[in-house]
Protein backbone atom coordinates (compact mmCIF):
# COMPACT_ATOMS: atom_id res chain seq x y z
CA UNK A 1 0.00 0.00 0.00
CA UNK A 2 3.04 2.74 0.81
CA UNK A 3 4.43 1.55 -2.83
CA UNK A 4 0.84 3.12 -4.28
CA UNK A 5 1.02 6.83 -2.93
CA UNK A 6 4.75 7.75 -4.77
CA UNK A 7 3.06 6.39 -7.77
CA UNK A 8 -0.16 8.29 -7.15
CA UNK A 9 1.42 11.15 -6.34
CA UNK A 10 4.07 11.61 -9.18
CA UNK A 11 0.44 11.31 -11.33
CA UNK A 12 -1.30 13.90 -9.76
CA UNK A 13 1.38 16.38 -9.61
CA UNK A 14 2.56 15.56 -13.28
CA UNK A 15 -1.64 15.81 -14.47
CA UNK A 16 -1.09 19.29 -12.57
CA UNK A 17 1.87 20.90 -14.29
CA UNK A 18 0.50 19.65 -17.60
CA UNK A 19 -2.82 21.43 -17.06
CA UNK A 20 -0.86 24.52 -15.90
CA UNK A 21 1.52 24.42 -18.78
CA UNK A 22 -1.35 23.98 -21.60
CA UNK A 23 -4.14 26.41 -19.89
CA UNK A 24 -1.43 29.51 -20.49
CA UNK A 25 -0.65 30.73 -23.64
CA UNK A 26 0.69 34.47 -23.97
CA UNK A 27 -0.83 37.15 -25.88
CA UNK A 28 1.46 38.34 -28.77
CA UNK A 29 1.10 41.81 -29.73
CA UNK A 30 0.11 42.28 -33.34
CA UNK A 31 1.77 44.35 -35.89
CA UNK A 32 -1.21 45.07 -37.76
CA UNK A 33 -3.73 47.65 -37.80
CA UNK A 34 -6.64 46.13 -36.28
CA UNK A 35 -9.46 46.43 -39.16
CA UNK A 36 -13.27 47.03 -37.71
CA UNK A 37 -15.87 44.49 -37.97
CA UNK A 38 -18.59 45.51 -40.17
CA UNK A 39 -20.32 46.17 -36.78
CA UNK A 40 -18.01 48.70 -36.02
CA UNK A 41 -17.48 50.58 -39.28
CA UNK A 42 -19.81 53.97 -38.93
CA UNK A 43 -19.29 57.08 -40.66
CA UNK A 44 -18.20 58.76 -37.33
CA UNK A 45 -15.54 56.21 -36.29
CA UNK A 46 -14.46 55.31 -39.14
CA UNK A 47 -15.19 56.81 -42.77
CA UNK A 48 -15.06 60.59 -40.81
CA UNK A 49 -10.96 60.48 -39.94
CA UNK A 50 -10.04 59.13 -43.64
CA UNK A 51 -11.96 61.78 -45.19
CA UNK A 52 -10.36 64.29 -42.47
CA UNK A 53 -7.10 63.14 -42.87
CA UNK A 54 -6.92 63.24 -46.91
CA UNK A 55 -9.72 65.35 -48.32
CA UNK A 56 -10.76 68.03 -46.12
CA UNK A 57 -8.18 69.98 -46.96
CA UNK A 58 -9.59 70.78 -51.04
CA UNK A 59 -13.03 69.44 -49.95
CA UNK A 60 -14.09 72.48 -47.70
CA UNK A 61 -16.20 75.04 -48.20
CA UNK A 62 -13.95 77.61 -46.22
CA UNK A 63 -10.29 75.84 -47.45
CA UNK A 64 -10.16 75.77 -51.21
CA UNK A 65 -13.60 75.48 -52.08
CA UNK A 66 -13.37 72.23 -54.14
CA UNK A 67 -16.97 70.69 -54.85
CA UNK A 68 -18.00 68.28 -53.82
CA UNK A 69 -17.70 69.09 -49.85
CA UNK A 70 -17.44 66.69 -47.73
CA UNK A 71 -17.58 67.93 -44.51
CA UNK A 72 -20.42 66.03 -43.07
CA UNK A 73 -22.46 62.99 -43.18
CA UNK A 74 -25.11 64.01 -45.42
CA UNK A 75 -22.66 65.59 -47.84
CA UNK A 76 -20.58 62.05 -48.10
CA UNK A 77 -23.48 60.22 -47.96
CA UNK A 78 -24.58 61.86 -50.80
CA UNK A 79 -21.30 61.28 -52.91
CA UNK A 80 -21.65 57.48 -51.98
CA UNK A 81 -25.02 57.32 -52.99
CA UNK A 82 -24.55 58.80 -56.43
CA UNK A 83 -21.67 56.98 -56.73
CA UNK A 84 -19.23 60.17 -57.06
CA UNK A 85 -16.97 59.17 -54.10
CA UNK A 86 -16.25 55.75 -54.88
CA UNK A 87 -15.52 56.36 -58.96
CA UNK A 88 -13.11 59.46 -57.45
CA UNK A 89 -11.57 57.25 -54.85
CA UNK A 90 -10.72 53.63 -57.62
CA UNK A 91 -10.78 55.69 -60.71
CA UNK A 92 -7.72 57.51 -62.73
CA UNK A 93 -10.59 59.24 -64.84
CA UNK A 94 -11.08 62.43 -64.95
CA UNK A 95 -8.45 62.62 -61.71
CA UNK A 96 -7.94 60.21 -59.03
CA UNK A 97 -8.62 61.02 -55.71
CA UNK A 98 -6.65 62.82 -53.73
CA UNK A 99 -4.47 63.60 -56.20
CA UNK A 100 -1.10 63.92 -54.10
CA UNK A 101 -1.45 60.70 -52.37
CA UNK A 102 -4.31 57.88 -53.30
CA UNK A 103 -5.73 56.25 -50.31
CA UNK A 104 -4.24 53.43 -48.54
CA UNK A 105 -6.13 49.86 -50.40
CA UNK A 106 -7.48 49.50 -46.69
CA UNK A 107 -9.32 52.60 -46.61
CA UNK A 108 -11.09 51.96 -49.90
CA UNK A 109 -12.05 49.09 -48.54
CA UNK A 110 -13.38 50.37 -45.18
CA UNK A 111 -14.93 53.05 -47.73
CA UNK A 112 -16.52 50.55 -50.23
CA UNK A 113 -17.84 48.36 -46.84
CA UNK A 114 -19.69 51.80 -45.29
CA UNK A 115 -21.45 52.01 -48.69
CA UNK A 116 -22.13 48.82 -48.81
CA UNK A 117 -23.81 48.52 -45.26
CA UNK A 118 -25.66 51.82 -46.55
CA UNK A 119 -23.80 54.30 -44.75
CA UNK A 120 -24.38 53.99 -40.77
CA UNK A 121 -23.77 56.95 -39.22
Amino acid sequence: MKKKYPIIFLIIVSMLLACVKNSYDPIKPSTSSIEPTNEHITYNKTIKPILEQNCIACHHPQTLNVLPFLTNYEEVKFEAESGTLVSTIFDAYPRLMPPSKPLETSEKELITKWINLYYPK
